[in-house]
C-alpha cells in the first residue's frame, strides 16, 4: 500500500502534501469543488483552500457541514472562507488547528512564543466584523483575551441575523509566528426551540426588573448584553422540577469592536423577586452554568448580568426543565457494602443521613461506562437539607473508584474499569442531611482487550465508537486502528486526565489520573508519527471550545482511503488502577 502523507512532526509545517499534490481533481472526485459547495459539492468531503484567498474576493466557499483545509505556514498569510447561511440558522464553527497540527500551533520550544490562530467572522458585507476569537497571554483586564491557555478557538454558537454569505478569516494572532495547517467546519447545531430576547442589542430597560421579566421557555434563548445592562427572565414551576441554565457567551466569541469578551454570571431568584437562591460563574471556561431543584410552586426569575467589565455582545442561554417524580426511598439498614440497597440506573433515590450513619447502594454497571452520580441536597434543592457527600467504591466494597467533579454542579463522574456491582456511598459533613441522587451512564464504551500494545493487536475504532482503557504499567501504550475514508474529517477525542482542563467544570477529568497523550501513526511496517497532542501535563491544551469535555483531541483528513493507528499513553509514563480513559471517534 502507498502510505498517505500527513503532517510530519515539528521538523516541517503540517501541510497535507499528498492532498495538495492531488489538487482540485481529487477534491472534485470526492464531490468537494475547490471553488465552492454551491456547484454540486458534498457536505461530507473536504474543500482545499485555493490561493490567492487572502481577501474576501478570493474566499473559498464551504457548505454547512463541509470541512475546509488550509495552511498558514507562510509568514503573513491570511485565509478567507465564505459560508451561506439562512436567517436564524444556527451553527457551531469548529477550528481544528492545535488538534490538527499541534507541533506548529501550540508546541513552542522553551522561551519562544507559540503560534495561535485568530478567527474573525464577518457579516455579508465582508467588512463588518461580527464575532472574533483572540488571545493575548497575560492580557490586562479589558484587553481582548480568551484568558485561557491556547486551544482551538471554536465558536459554540453563531446564529445568522439575516440571509446571506458570511465570511471567515483565519490568521496567526498578532505577535505570534506563522502557524501550520488547520481544518475549518461549520456544523449545524440544535439546542431545542429557539427564542429571542425582547430587548434588542444596545437597548436596556425592557426586561431589567422582575416586573418586566421576559417569560423563558425550555430551549435556547438568544440575547445580548450592553454596558450596565441586566436581563431578567421568568418561568413557572407547578411541581418538583430540576431546572438547568447553561449560558454561552465567552465560548461564542467576542463581538466585533467590543474590545473584550462578555464575562457573564447567573442568579436564580425566588418567587418574591428578590431572594437569591443560587448563583454561578466560570463553570465552562468563563461561562456560567446553574442547576437546581425547585419544589415550591410559583414564578421564579433568572438574572443575566456581567460578572466583570462592561462590554457588548451576544449570548445563548440554554434552558431545560425535568420533572422530579417521587424517588425510591432508602431502606435501612444499608450501612455497609454487605447491606447495600440495590438500585436501578437513572432512578432518583431519596434518603437521610446523620452522624454515624452512612448509606450504601449497589448498581450494576459495565466496564467502559462513563458513570455520573448527581446529588441534590441542601446546597442545590429547596426541599433537602444539609450536605450529602457521595463516593464511588469498586466491586470489592473497599477500594475507591477515583472520581471527580463532586463540587462543580454536584456531579461525581468516573470511568468504570470492570463490570459488576459497584457501590455509591452517601455520607455527610458531620451534620444531618437529606438528599436525592441518581446514578446514570452518560456514555457507554467498549473496554479494551489486552494485549493491544502494537498496531497488529489494535482493535478497530469506527466512526461513532468509543473504547475505554487502563494504563496498567509504565510502559503500557494502547493502540487503536483507524480506517479513514478519503477526504472525510476524522476527530479523535480522549476523556479523562488530571491535567487542568479549562473547558468543563463538571466533567473535567472523570476521576482519571492519566495525563493523556495521543499520537497518530501511519501504517508503515515501522509506523511513523504524524501528529500528537500536547505533552504539557499541567494544561491539556489540545482541546476545543465547542466540544469542551475531552481533555485532548486530534483531527485529520486523509487524502486516500487508508489505515492509521492511534496510540494512547500517559505523558509521564505513570500507571495505576486509576489511569482510566475513554477514546472516542466522532
Amino acid at each position: 500500500m502507498s502510505h498517505p502523507t500527513l503532517p510530519a512532526r515539528a521538523s516541517q509545517p503540517l501541510v497535507f502534501r499528498a492532498l495538495l499534490a492531488l489538487g482540485a481533481g481529487w477534491v472534485g472526485a470526492c464531490g468537494g469543488g475547490g471553488g465552492g459547495g454551491s456547484s454540486g459539492g458534498s457536505p461530507e468531503f473536504v474543500v482545499l483552500e485555493a490561493e490567492p484567498n487572502d481577501t474576501p474576493a478570493g474566499a473559498v466557499e464551504l457548505l454547512v457541514g463541509q470541512p475546509g483545509q488550509g495552511s498558514l505556514a507562510q509568514p503573513g498569510d491570511v485565509d478567507w472562507w465564505r459560508i451561506e447561511l439562512a436567517r436564524d440558522e444556527l451553527v457551531q464553527l469548529e477550528v481544528f488547528a492545535t488538534r490538527a497540527d499541534q507541533p506548529n500551533w501550540d508546541d513552542a520550544s522553551p522561551g519562544s512564543v507559540p503560534s495561535i490562530p485568530r478567527i474573525d467572522v464577518f457579516l455579508p458585507d465582508a467588512a463588518t466584523l461580527w464575532r472574533t476569537h483572540d488571545f493575548q497571554s497575560g492580557a490586562a483586564q479589558g484587553a481582548p483575551s480568551f484568558e485561557h491557555r491556547p486551544q482551538d478557538f471554536d465558536f459554540s454558537f453563531l446564529r445568522a441575523p439575516a440571509d446571506g454569505v458570511y465570511f471567515v478569516s483565519i490568521r496567526p494572532i498578532a505577535g505570534t509566528p506563522s502557524g501550520g495547517a488547520y481544518i475549518l467546519r461549520a456544523r449545524k447545531a440544535a439546542f431545542g426551540a429557539a427564542q429571542r430576547e425582547l430587548e434588542n442589542a444596545g437597548v436596556s430597560g425592557v426586561n431589567d426588573t422582575p416586573a418586566s421579566a421576559q417569560p423563558l421557555q425550555p430551549g435556547a434563548l438568544f440575547g445580548a448584553q450592553s454596558s450596565a445592562d441586566l436581563d431578567l427572565y421568568s418561568f413557572q414551576i407547578s411541581a418538583p422540577t430540576l431546572v438547568s441554565f447553561d449560558l454561552h457567551a465567552e465560548r461564542g466569541g467576542m463581538a466585533g469592536g467590543a474590545g473584550d469578551y462578555l464575562d457573564l454570571a447567573l442568579r436564580l431568584i425566588g418567587t418574591d423577586g428578590a431572594t437569591e437562591l443560587a448563583c454561578s460563574d466560570n463553570v465552562h471556561f468563563n461561562d456560567p452554568r446553574l442547576e437546581r431543584s425547585l419544589s415550591v410552586p410559583g414564578t421564579y426569575f433568572l438574572e443575566v448580568s456581567q460578572a466583570r467589565g462592561s462590554t457588548t455582545g451576544e449570548y445563548m442561554l440554554v434552558h431545560a426543565r425535568q420533572p422530579i417524580a417521587a424517588g425510591v426511598v432508602e431502606l435501612e439498614a444499608n450501612n455497609s457494602p454487605a447491606q447495600a440497597q440495590s438500585i436501578a440506573l437513572g432512578a432518583w433515590i431519596e434518603g437521610a443521613l446523620a452522624p454515624g450513619d452512612d448509606d450504601w447502594f449497589g448498581i450494576n454497571v459495565t466496564a467502559g461506562d462513563m458513570l455520573e452520580v448527581q446529588v441534590l441536597d441542601g446546597s442545590n434543592s429547596d426541599d433537602r437539607s444539609g450536605v450529602a457527600v457521595p463516593g464511588l467504591v469498586r466491586p470489592d466494597g473497599v477500594t475507591a473508584l477515583q472520581a471527580g467533579g463532586a463540587w462543580s454542579g454536584r456531579k461525581l463522574s468516573g470511568v468504570i474499569g470492570e463490570s459488576g456491582v459497584h457501590f455509591v456511598q452517601m455520607t455527610h459533613d458531620g451534620a444531618p442531611a437529606s438528599y436525592r441522587f441518581r446514578a446514570r451512564v452518560v456514555r457507554a464504551s467498549s473496554f479494551e482487550s489486552e494485549p493491544n500494545n502494537s498496531p497488529a493487536q489494535a482493535p478497530t475504532l469506527a466512526s461513532g465508537q468509543r473504547y475505554a482503557g487502563a494504563l496498567v504499567d509504565a510502559t503500557d501504550r494502547d493502540w487503536y486502528r483507524i480506517d479513514a475514508e478519503a477526504g472525510k474529517l476524522v476527530v479523535l477525542q480522549c476523556y479523562g486526565g488530571w491535567a487542568i482542563n479549562g473547558g468543563s467544570g463538571e466533567r473535567g477529568s472523570w476521576g482519571s489520573s492519566v495525563a493523556p497523550y495521543l499520537i497518530l501513526h501511519d501504517d508503515a511496517p515501522t509506523p511513523n508519527e504524524l501528529n500528537q497532542s500536547t505533552t504539557d501535563v499541567e494544561f491539556c491544551t489540545t482541546e476545543g471550545i465547542a466540544e469542551l469535555e475531552p481533555a485532548v483531541a486530534l483531527a485529520f483528513i486523509s487524502p486516500v482511503n487508508a489505515t492509521f493507528y492511534l496510540s494512547v499513553q500517559d505523558a509521564q509514563s505513570r500507571e495505576s488502577i486509576d489511569h482510566l480513559y475513554v477514546i472516542e471517534r466522532r
